[in-house]
């Protein structure tokens, strides 16, 4: 009997499991987009920022930590973007699936070749980007880019392609998504 009752509470647990949504959390309504697109009714989005806030200075709220704290996913821009407020957010988190270099990090800059980055920086020069131009959203060949850097990278591509698996009109959808994505 016990035996029974172990086999039907790991099988519900990986029913439960499978239908669960991946929780993801970007820092710009750009990323939290392509997120939603990507991932549909599968995910269950945050977006830090407003589409009216300088993404160099948004005002961090207690709410942002809890986000961060649950998150299975932190698509951020990278490239010292959200420089000023994210890093405290997420030593607040303390949400070891989010860190830089973890499957549950996608930091959109990755892989993009960033311009008007400087050859020399010293402060007379006032702030500059260091790394360059962290604003390359607004070029839709970038953001086809960053849709595939989002699609492809860690767990966000295996758990949709999981979920999705579950129904033909999920595997449709993500078909026509995938070719929308890679059609040049």
């Amino acid at each position: 009997m016990k035996k029974i009752t172990l086999i039907l509470s790991t099988i519900l647990a990986c029913a439960l499991s499978a239908q669960a949504k991946l929780n993801v959390v970007a820092t710009l309504p750009d990323f939290g987009s392509l997120a939603r697109e990507i991932g549909g009714d599968k995910v269950n989005l945050v977006v830090l920022a407003k589409a009216t806030e300088d993404p160099h200075f948004v005002d961090a709220r207690p709410s942002f930590v809890v986000s961060l704290r649950n998150a299975d996913v932190l698509i951020d821009g990278g490239a010292e973007l959200e420089l000023g407020w994210l890093p405290p957010l997420l030593q607040n988190a303390r949400n070891p699936k989010i860190e830089i270099g973890k499957p549950g990090r996608v930091q959109a800059s990755q892989g993009i070749r960033l311009m008007n980055v400087p050859t020399n920086v010293t402060r007379a020069a006032g702030d500059v980007h260091a790394l360059g131009n962290p604003h390359f959203m607004s070029d839709p060949i970038i953001a086809k880019a960053v849709s595939w850097l989002i699609m492809t990278r860690g767990r966000i591509s295996h758990t949709v392609s999981e979920l999705t698996s579950t129904s033909s009109s999920s595997r449709s959808r993500a078909s026509r998504l995938r070719h929308r994505i890679l059609r040049k």
